[in-house]
């Protein structure tokens, strides 16, 4: 009991008391006090409590550190270790910074290799490109034909390290500056050769429609002395003002991101100095060697300028050692893990391999999420910034066959930003309490997307409000080549790609997410400034867009139920989506005495349609559609009123409703034969299934509906399917998309959470999907700026505390 009050009082503020037993201490010599006990006594007890307080302190903080070591000692046990050096890079390792990211390895030669990647490194048509791959080669060879090699990826510091009998490498991108180190200690002087591949070396065609765009070189700088300086800049970017052109709106109204964008590398080390524009060496052999890379990016009106400014950068952050910058480095990682983490263990020994991957999946997924979640734009879903060649090996796709030789700029899907795909990783990060770094995503929406398509909206479709697309460009509009360049006969929502046409859940799904957004924070500025524009103009849109039926209620036609129906009147994501979201609305509006926004969301809700459902003799099953038209997709579209729309799951009128249609699929499976060939579930007791992997949420609508058998399995099939062929266990895919799938790792990430934890209003669940055989220790974040932590142990929960203590009468265990 009182390590467990001490653990408690530590996590609020051990460092002051362990401050304040050393005041007491130094406060124990006599005041000028008028006291009636000898002054004798008086010092003795004095002493003794000052003593006391002091050995309290002191006993608080080691506890607490302690304590936050036992929560991060989890981490380190993940470290990869390998033995032998790579073949090639699917043995890297990847390092990141939220915007920088680094594939790394040493190969068989002792050769240091690494690609470097960026949130922003694109080119005029928004492609996400590498910056370059470099190499440095040690002469002699410390890391060949060693006696000893050790190499290991260190999660707790997201460093690579590689030891041997000869010396020792540590690589990292520093976690508070746009830079990449490398250190070396060597046993015995060595020298170091520094190369920086050229990656694109001419100008090439990368759009033809409706205007041809060039792809320019990259710059190598020339006669540089003692740094090597590479850079990216397209001149040519009309792909802009095209598609301004093609919806009529104004360019002015949002700015071009590609318009004068540079992005490179500049590479200096201390005592190096070049051997060509694109290599550098050390003057003279050393023992210690120190190489920096910084990545800059920028809209500057010359390369001159941004030359300037990247000089300027390195110059600043180079100043600073080493040593003392890793020292940062390791605080900001060890705040990152210790914000949140799940621990699970199961006293079978035959579970102990599958609960070290599962555990091991959900540390570095969470880790390469955000890696690349603070940039300018979201993750994109079909590779991210750390994709590599396909040189080693084949690739085999369902969408795109046998895919290999292609380097590390390549991916299915190009530079095509799908709500429905970069959406995914943002889910996990209200758990984990990583809301900083869902900016990436929710203020390119709100900033980029919502301007733009509240024009096309308005001006070019007629309309009222504002709706949202599936497809965006970086700037914001809806993709031209989606909407299609040539309008001749067609009506102005019709689209180029069916698959498109009609439809807009994301603006009710980018809300819900938003709304969620508000209630684990509750950032007033960002619910008034950002969310509330945008629910205003969404509700006005379906108040106006749609007619009403006989009895009044909105019919919501022509529309798609997501991707895989088309032609559907009252599709239910939308219909689930209003029913979920307006009353979240309304008592907003009513807190924030928004009368005339509150009484507007209460009409609209009047006029809804039901959620399409049919009554059959055993239960209700939810359908895609009240009409439905052609199936085109694999996606499940009646399970959306399951999760994100939470209608029907646990603690809702209509659970039996969810459940039941969970296990009753209203429709088969697609005829797209390429998808029938990804894995499924098997319904108990039927021939159903629904699929899984890649976008498909089922394991987190599993785990809201309280079905833990299929959550597990879904949850321990899709964390074990990494491709065994990459060092790296994050690699998952290609499935629908590309390699690594973004969707997939999110939704491991996701599904894990959920059988733990699941917030709504002012209850919260807690393991309400979780096997009665496995152990958990975990430390999540609810709404209310809340964090909840528990253990559970044999069958039973041993400790549960909210942070703040109050917050423990919202919470419901399901145990």
């Amino acid at each position: 009991m009182l390590r467990h009050y001490l653990l408690r009082r530590c996590m609020h503020n051990r460092c002051l008391l362990l401050l304040a037993g050393l005041r007491a201490y130094a406060q124990s010599s006599i005041s000028g006090k008028i006291i009636s006990e000898p002054i004798s006594v008086v010092k003795n007890k004095q002493i003794v409590t000052h003593t006391f307080r002091l050995i309290t302190g002191i006993l608080v903080f080691l506890l607490s550190l302690n304590y936050h070591a036992y929560a991060q000692h989890t981490v380190s046990k993940y470290n990869l270790i390998y033995h032998s050096p790579a073949s090639g890079s699917w043995g890297s390792m990847v390092c990141g910074n939220g915007d920088i990211s680094a594939n790394v390895w040493l190969d068989t030669s002792g050769t240091l290799y690494f690609y470097i990647g960026k949130s922003d490194s694109r080119n005029c048509v928004g492609d996400l490109l590498k910056i370059t791959k470099a190499e440095i080669r040690f002469s002699p060879s410390i890391f060949k034909d060693a006696k000893i090699y050790k190499q290991e990826f260190d999660l707790q510091t997201a460093s690579f390290n590689v030891t041997t009998s000869k010396g020792h490498l540590r690589f990292w991108v520093d976690a508070n500056h746009p830079q990449i180190i490398v250190q070396v200690n060597a046993r015995q002087p060595i020298s170091a050769n520094v190369i920086t591949h050229v990656w694109r070396r001419h100008q090439k065609v990368v759009n033809s429609v409706p205007t041809v765009l060039y792809e320019g070189p990259d710059s190598l700088l020339q006669n540089r002395k003692n740094d090597i300086v590479l850079f990216h800049r397209d001149v040519n970017t009309d792909l802009f003002d095209t598609t301004m052109k093609l919806f009529k709106l104004n360019p002015k109204s949002v700015y071009d991101p590609f318009k004068e964008l540079t992005w490179g590398i500049r590479v200096s080390g201390d005592h190096f100095t070049n051997t060509t524009d694109s290599s550098m060496a050390n003057i003279s052999p050393q023992n210690n060697l120190e190489i920096r890379v910084t990545v800059y990016s920028n809209q500057t009106k010359s390369s001159q300028d941004w030359l300037q400014q990247i000089e300027q950068l390195s110059d600043q952050i180079t100043a600073i050692p080493a040593n003392q910058l890793f020292k940062q480095n390791v605080v900001w990682w060890k705040r990152f893990w210790n914000q949140s983490y799940i621990e699970i263990s199961s006293n079978k020994s035959a579970d102990n391999d599958t609960v070290f991957l599962l555990n091991r999946a959900y540390y570095y997924n969470r880790y390469v999420m955000n890696i690349a979640a603070k940039g300018k734009y979201p993750i994109q879903f079909n590779g991210s910034t750390w994709l590599v060649d396909t040189y080693p090996d084949t690739i085999k796709s369902i969408v795109g066959g046998n895919i290999y030789g292609k380097n590390s700029d390549y991916r299915l899907w190009g530079n095509l930003i799908l709500w429905q795909n970069m959406r995914l990783p943002y889910w996990t990060m209200l758990a984990t309490g990583d809301t900083s770094s869902m900016h990436s995503l929710l203020d390119f929406y709100t900033d980029q997307v919502y301007p733009m398509m509240k024009e096309f909206t308005q001006k070019v479709l007629g309309y009222q409000g504002c709706l949202f697309t599936e497809s965006t460009e970086p700037w914001g509009t809806l993709n031209p080549y989606i909407y299609g360049w040539n309008r001749k006969g067609k009506l102005p929502e019709e689209f180029e790609n069916e698959s498109h046409q009609y439809h807009y859940v994301c603006g009710l799904e980018l809300l819900n997410m938003l709304l969620d957004y508000y209630a684990y924070t509750r950032n007033e500025n960002y619910l008034r400034n950002k969310i509330w524009p945008i629910a205003r103009d969404l509700v006005t849109y379906y108040e106006t867009r749609y007619p009403r039926d006989k009895d009044g209620k909105l019919k919501i036609y022509l529309a798609r139920s997501l991707e895989s129906f088309s032609d559907c009147t009252n599709p239910t994501p939308t219909v689930a989506g209003l029913h979920f979201v307006l009353p979240r609305l309304e008592n907003l509006a009513s807190g924030m005495n928004d009368k005339a926004f509150e009484t507007k969301c209460k009409n609209l809700i009047k006029t809804l349609p039901p959620v399409p459902v049919r009554k059959e003799k055993e239960g209700n099953v939810i359908l895609v559609a009240e009409k439905a038209g052609r199936h085109i997709n694999v996606e499940q579209p009646d399970l959306y009123a399951i999760y994100p729309f939470r209608l029907y799951c646990l603690g809702t009128p209509g659970f039996k409703t969810g459940r039941y249609t969970f296990e009753n699929p209203s429709f088969s499976d697609t005829a797209q034969q390429s998808y029938a060939l990804m894995p499924v579930i098997k319904i108990q007791g039927s021939d159903a299934t629904r699929p899984i992997f890649s976008w498909n949420q089922t394991g987190v609508q599993a785990a809201y509906l309280g079905f833990t058998n299929y959550a597990r399995e879904i949850l321990v099939r899709s964390a074990l399917v990494n491709d065994k062929r990459f060092r790296f266990p994050s690699f998952y895919g290609p499935n629908y998309d590309w390699l690594p799938d973004g969707d997939h790792l999110a939704l491991i990430n996701m599904t894990l959470q959920s059988m733990i934890l699941q917030c709504e209003g002012e209850k919260w669940y807690v393991l309400p999907a979780w096997p009665n055989n496995w152990n958990v220790r975990f430390k999540l974040h609810a709404f209310n700026n809340t964090t909840i932590e528990g253990t559970y142990e044999n069958g039973k929960m041993v400790k549960l505390m909210t942070i703040p203590k109050a917050r423990i009468k919202g919470v419901a265990s399901e145990r």
